[in-house]
């Protein structure tokens, strides 16, 4: 984990004066403090964070001889409270994100089910004159090509009362 700067930083807790930086010298420790409490921000690795998802747990080692100081440790977004800006927001509602999500996976699945019927069409062609069908599958393979012609009828046989 590594110690990162954030919006409401007030203060910095120099490190040690180490000439290399390596993994086991002590960075300096951007902070908020309001002379009640002390808050650092911490983003953890790839590799931590699929650690703590398997393990479930973070560790703590305070450096600290004879006793054990309060600490808190939350996973929240910010343990600062903010006025909603409605003029400059920024991202999305949860709704708005939900309704995004909703059409996404669909057309997701409408285009992924399309390229899939596309593929099964093409493997069933008879690869005999006309070639139109057969050149146009062919095309398909190319995922967005494929979800649009996967649903449309290209077949080269001439339409009868009977296949319609």
């Amino acid at each position: 984990m590594k110690p990162i700067n954030f919006k409401e930083t007030n203060l910095l807790l120099a490190g040690a004066s180490n000439t290399e930086k390596d993994e086991t010298s002590i960075q300096s420790l951007p902070v908020f403090s309001d002379g009640e409490q002390i808050i650092s921000k911490w983003e953890l690795s790839w590799k931590e964070k699929i650690q703590a998802l398997f393990y479930g747990s973070v560790w703590l080692h305070v450096l600290s001889p004879g006793t054990q100081h309060p600490v808190n440790i939350q996973t929240y977004k910010t343990p600062f409270t903010r006025e909603p800006k409605m003029k400059n927001k920024k991202g999305f509602t949860l709704v708005e994100l939900m309704i995004f999500i909703v059409i996404f996976v669909g057309m997701i699945g409408l285009g992924g089910t399309g390229w899939v019927m596309n593929l099964y069409k093409f493997a069933n062609c008879d690869f005999e004159k006309p070639f139109k069908e057969e050149i146009l599958r062919g095309v398909g393979v190319i995922p967005p090509v494929g979800a649009v012609l996967g649903y449309m009828d290209l077949s080269d046989k001439p339409a009868t009362a009977s296949n319609k």
